[in-house]
């Protein structure tokens, strides 16, 4: 995630909204690939979750 948009002033674009809510599923997508930090990246995926299932990107 781009320090511009993360330290942006002032509202998101709708891009900006979109690449932070799929940053967990990034994150998941590039940990996976070395099989020993699957379930690292299993976990990072969760970072937005909330005990009712909503949030971030599941």
């Amino acid at each position: 995630m781009p320090v511009t948009v993360l330290d942006k002033p002032g509202r998101l674009s709708v891009t900006e909204r979109e690449r932070i809510r799929l940053s967990a599923y990034s994150t998941e997508r590039v940990l996976v690939r070395p099989a020993k930090l699957g379930r690292i990246g299993a976990v990072a995926a969760l970072a937005h979750e909330r005990q009712d299932g909503s949030g971030h990107h599941r």
